[in-house]
This record gives structure tokens, C-alpha cells and sequence, in this order.
């Protein structure tokens, strides 16, 4: 059974702060399977970034990952990696009925933050 699942980046908390001014530029990039599915805009000089954005993206019924990628943007050099979680999706969500999955998710490396995510399966 194939079907969809909507993913709102609601926010972050707790994050590291890596530029000179001690926060940082976070923007979250999500992979679904091996597949870049959404890159969130970045939002200047925060450690608790709200970015409320969400996606569509069509999935199978089998196990498939999903991975959250926090990173700082840096204009003139590359994006540095602030944390990270990967789950299988379907652990969050259940494929064979409409289920909403809310919750914070922490990043790893341990101490790297938390981010907040809602996905519902359709």
C-alpha cells in the first residue's frame, strides 16, 4: 500500500551556536530513503530557529528511512553540520492506517538539540 505523508519542520531547540556570534544560520534538510525530499530556509543568528514548513512526499509501504539533518548556513564556505536523527518512518507513523505522529526528536550528537516535528501519514 503506497500512500503519502505531509512533514511540518515545525522548530528546533537547544542548538549549537558555531559562528562568531555563538548562534548559528539553521536550515534542516530531509532524506527520505536516499532521496533529498526538502531543504527548510535558513533563519539568521538563532539557537531555537522556527521555521513552520512543510512538505508532501509520496512513499511505499515498505520500511524507508527519514533523516533530519540540521546544519548552519554559511554563504561563502560549506554548511556545517549541527545534529542529526534518523528514524524509520514508519516506527513514527503507521502506513496501514491515517496516523499523526507530533513530538520533539533529539539530534545526535547527544547535546546537539531537539527538533519538533509533526507527520501524518495519508
Amino acid at each position: 500500500m503506497e500512500g503519502s505523508v505531509m512533514i511540518n519542520l515545525i522548530e528546533a531547540r537547544g542548538l549549537r551556536g558555531v559562528d562568531k556570534s555563538g548562534t548559528s544560520d539553521p536550515f534542516v534538510r530531509v532524506r527520505i530513503g536516499k532521496t533529498q525530499a526538502y531543504k527548510t530556509k535558513y533563519i539568521k543568528k538563532t539557537l531555537a530557529p522556527v521555521w513552520n514548513e512543510s512538505f508532501k512526499y509520496s512513499v511505499p509501504s515498505t520500511p524507508i528511512s527519514i533523516d533530519f539533518k540540521v546544519k548552519d548556513y554559511n554563504r561563502f564556505s560549506s554548511s556545517v553540520d549541527l545534529g542529526e536523527c534518523q528514524w524509520n518512518l514508519w516506527s513514527l507513523v503507521r502506513p496501514e492506517q491515517s496516523t499523526i505522529f507530533e513530538g520533539w526528536l533529539p539530534l545526535y550528537p547527544t547535546g546537539s538539540g531537539e527538533i519538533h516535528v509533526r507527520i501524518e501519514f495519508s
